[in-house]
């Protein structure tokens, strides 16, 4: 496997950095790219609580990273090319905010206070230009000097 920060690295912590690396794989894809979105033991740590980010760790090494391989993308389908983007911090998830209640799935409620303070959670979606609904993703976070993926975190309850 290679370093998680080789390529996600590149990309700058903060929403520039999210948005160019989502745009790069939403359209383009870069299955190095996705690989080094693979969290390390050391993530999984630094955004969940221990208890939580043990489970967490086993639950995406099997199903999510370790079965079928992830899309290299792109993530979007013909003609999605216009991006939307929304942020929290874990502090926001936990507090279970308007903004977060809107922008994120509802499964983020089950584990709220799973997260370790800190740190900030994107989802996004890809959408055809003026659209409302298309493909949408969450649990982009920048960990330890890199991105990582924890797509559905709520789904480590169910495993």
């Amino acid at each position: 496997m290679p370093a998680p920060a080789a390529s996600a690295g590149r990309y700058p912590a903060g929403d520039t950095g999210a948005r160019e690396l989502l745009e790069k794989v939403g359209t383009k894809g870069d299955s190095a790219l996705v690989e080094s979105l693979r969290p390390t033991s050391a993530d999984y740590r630094a955004v969940f609580r221990p208890d939580f980010a043990g489970r967490a760790e086993r639950f995406y090494r099997t199903r999510f990273w370790g079965g079928s391989p992830v899309p290299p993308g792109p993530w979007a389908q013909q003609g999605q090319t216009e991006l939307k983007m929304w942020k929290a911090t874990t502090e926001e998830i936990r507090d279970w905010t308007p903004a977060v209640r809107s922008n994120f799935p509802g499964g983020y409620a089950d584990v709220k206070d799973e997260f370790n303070s800190g740190l900030t959670v994107y989802t996004w979606r890809y959408t055809r230009p003026g659209a409302e609904h298309g493909l949408f993703f969450n649990g982009l976070v920048h960990v330890n000097g890199h991105w990582a993926l924890f797509p559905k975190p709520w789904y480590v309850l169910h495993q």
